[in-house]
């Protein structure tokens, strides 16, 4: 399980719990010894209608897993529940990961 998903877990589960989140909604994550990294930011998205803001959260983690939650100023219940990303897939990994599965392969044929 990547630490993302225990992350999304325990934070979706305090905010069904306690109603809202507190400023310190992190602690949860400290008390587990996650290691993580807090970014918050504000992108603009543009529509053919309009353009409205769109505040991001994200939580980067030593795993290379992270948690992401959006608002809009403007729209109803304000933040989405927390969401869990799996780590980016490098080209190195996949060539790294490729290997593997070809020795594996050349292995098998060996004992057949």
């Amino acid at each position: 399980m990547l630490d993302a998903e225990i992350a999304v877990k325990l934070l979706n589960r305090s905010l069904l719990s306690s109603g809202t989140m507190s400023s310190q909604y992190l602690d949860v994550l400290r008390e587990g010894r996650l290691t993580f990294g807090h970014q918050i930011g504000r992108v603009m998205v543009d529509d053919l209608s309009n353009s409205y803001p769109l505040d991001l959260e994200m939580l980067t983690f030593s795993d290379g897993s992270r948690a992401l939650r959006m608002c809009t100023e403007d729209g109803p219940g304000g933040w989405t529940d927390w969401t869990s990303l799996a780590p980016a897939q490098t080209e190195t990994r996949s060539a790294d990961m490729s290997r593997r599965a070809d020795r594996e392969v050349a292995l098998r044929m060996q004992n057949c």
